[in-house]
């Protein structure tokens, strides 16, 4: 009979992995690390016991890290309250690119040099780098669950510490972790208020701005706010709901309005069931940009990146004068 309850338990397993479900059974408890590196843990906090698990113990990597300068990392934590997060840093040419996951959320964006000291101060603090070393991959369980520690330093010096499994920070870790991500400062330019004639009471794009059989796939009117010093003005759409698809781009405008089907580069809505975000940005330039940036009819993972390139002229960081975003949405055409 006990053999029976576990060949069914782990069929209703594999079910649920292969079928992209979450397993809101499954603990999700801080574990401690022994002394080898390794997560201690019982059947009881929901070790995984069936030899599944690829572990990689490190017993030479250093335990100490003498440099302080942090070129890039990667966290993947969960907080007291079994919130899960994910944020990466990289240092650029003055600033840091920061990408954060949580949940359904995806953020990314610029952050001053002075969030790695930050950052180095919390490793310090709880000692991270004695984690250095081991690595365990276990199959079968979702993403979500584990955690992971590499941190990257100018000097070649490197923490390394990964287990899908299990958390591996303690509740105190992560809570650090999370009050550094949520009050991280960002580099933000001065706001420009956008308006559109094609953004309806409700919220919604125009019907014609979309490729519904009703629709005419043309680029809504927009008008915004002159700024001081720009020549020039950029303008996008993204679709955060579809992995920042980029639905518009018009490069170069020197007026401060455009017209309903201005964009050549411009494709409409073709969802055909829920309501999605269609974000319009529009940038105030001192200069043309080096470079055309993004993927026009493509995902746009890192809106950041377009960000930087908008912001290099003549080789030069500064040319980004401001910034305005618009949110618009549009239901599909199966309701």
């Amino acid at each position: 009979m006990k053999k029976s309850v576990v060949v069914i338990s782990f069929l209703i397993f594999c079910s649920l992995v292969l079928s992209g479900c979450e397993l809101p059974w499954m603990p999700r408890k801080n574990v401690e690390l022994n002394p080898q590196g390794k997560p201690v843990a019982t059947e009881a906090d929901g070790a995984v016991t069936d030899g599944s698990s690829d572990e990689l113990i490190m017993p030479e990597a250093p335990k100490i890290i003498e440099s302080k300068d942090i070129h890039s990392a990667k966290i993947e934590f969960d907080d007291s309250q079994g919130n899960h997060h994910l944020m990466s840093l990289t240092k650029m040419d003055g600033t840091v690119q920061v990408v954060i996951d949580d949940y359904m959320k995806h953020e990314d964006f610029e952050a001053p040099l002075s969030v790695m000291k930050d950052l180095q101060g919390i490793i310090d603090k709880y000692d991270m780098a004695s984690k250095n070393g081991y690595t365990s991959s276990t199959s079968g369980v979702p993403s979500g669950y584990g955690y992971e520690l590499t941190v990257e330093y100018e000097s070649g010096e490197y923490i390394k510490s990964y287990d899908n499994a299990f958390p591996g920070f303690t509740d105190e870790e992560g809570d650090a972790l999370y009050n550094f991500l949520t009050n991280m400062p960002r580099i933000e330019w001065p706001s420009i208020q956008i308006y559109s004639a094609d953004l309806e009471e409700d919220g919604n794009w125009s019907i014609k701005c979309t490729q519904f059989e009703t629709g005419g796939n043309v680029s809504p009117q927009l008008s915004w706010e002159p700024v001081e010093g720009a020549t020039q003005y950029a303008v996008f759409m993204f679709c955060p709901s579809l992995a920042n698809v980029m639905h518009m781009r018009a490069m170069g405008i020197e007026d401060v309005e455009i017209p309903t089907g201005y964009a050549e580069e411009y494709k409409g809505m073709l969802h055909k069931k829920g309501s999605k975000f269609f974000d319009v940005y529009v940038y105030a330039l001192k200069d043309a940009p080096d470079t055309v940036p993004g993927d026009f009819g493509e995902i746009n993972t890192y809106i950041s990146s377009i960000e930087i390139e908008l912001d290099t002229s003549g080789g030069q960081r500064g040319n980004i004068l401001a910034k305005g975003v618009l949110r618009g949405k549009r239901s599909g055409y199966e309701r």
